[in-house]
């Protein structure tokens, strides 16, 4: 598996997305933590390749907890999944495994072009 990113995309408008602000609203500090581990499951997916994908063990990795994980789904920023829970819109916001390999072997063909290496 290759290496996981070292960033992520994060929304400027992060903490005025009404998801975020009815997590908020509705669970006051409760709400808040569950926000930092929305955000910090979208680095733990984006580090370790996961596609958006958070297996119920590393909750404790991301900080977080079954509550949390229930506060996120019900809002809407997690859905339940087989092994755990998946970032909603994940794919939409942050690079794929798949997206990333075809940008690495476009550019490898563009330079293999490029520099006179194409293969036949």
């Amino acid at each position: 598996m290759a290496a996981g990113l070292p960033w992520v995309r994060i929304d400027s408008d992060l903490a005025q997305n009404p998801k975020i602000v009815d997590l908020v609203a509705e669970y006051g500090q409760r709400g808040l933590a569950a926000a930092f581990v929305f955000v910090g499951s979208i680095g733990y997916s984006a580090g370790h390749n996961t596609d958006g994908e958070i297996r119920k063990g590393v909750l404790p990795f991301i900080h977080g907890t079954a509550a949390h994980a229930r506060l996120l789904v019900e809002v809407g920023l997690w859905e339940v999944a087989e092994r755990g829970w998946q970032i909603s819109k994940y794919a939409e916001h942050q690079p794929t495994m798949a997206t990333r390999e075809a940008l690495s072997e476009a550019g490898k063909k563009g330079a293999a072009k490029r520099w006179g290496k194409e293969e036949s």
